[in-house]
């Protein structure tokens, strides 16, 4: 999931299975996941966010095996990447589960929810880093004395 077109960081990292899929498949696949997600969480660090922003950054991570999955959601603790177990989330497949489908959808909702106001911090973040950095490179540039082979040429004038 990505905040928009022009800003193009990946927000979370879901999978999804067929039901049949193996045990062992599900947890390569998990690791996979988690792996992702801590690329993705790393790369949201980069930014230039708040520092309560970025202590309370946590991306979910959803993982999906046929009409069944649940969320876990991953932050950082003393440098360390804690994934802790969010919910179950279950698509109904007869009528009568649909009483706990609402459960499901207050999940996915949360989810949603949180991907928004992940998206608002990572396009505010974006938004001050290419306003103020435009001359960074050339301003706060190390001084240092030209050597022999630095040259500087300028566009032709006239003779005097």
């Amino acid at each position: 999931m990505f905040v928009d077109q022009k800003h193009k960081v990946e927000l979370c990292s879901c999978e999804w299975k067929k039901r049949n899929v193996s045990v062992e498949t599900l947890l390569c696949q998990q690791t996979k996941n988690l792996r992702v997600t801590k690329c993705i969480f790393k790369k949201i660090a980069k930014l230039n966010i708040s520092l309560p922003e970025l202590q309370s950054l946590s991306i979910d991570i959803m993982d999906w095996r046929g009409f069944d999955g649940y969320i876990l959601q991953m932050e950082r603790v003393n440098g360390v990447y804690l994934v802790n177990f969010n919910s179950a989330v279950h698509v109904p497949r007869h009528v009568n589960q649909i009483k706990e489908f609402k459960d499901s959808l207050v999940s996915l909702f949360k989810w949603k929810d949180k991907l928004v106001e992940l998206k608002d911090i990572i396009s505010s973040a974006k938004a001050a880093s290419s306003s103020s950095g435009s001359f960074d490179g050339i301003i706060n540039a190390r001084k240092r004395s030209p050597s022999p082979d630095d040259y500087t040429f300028f566009s032709p004038k006239r003779p005097r």
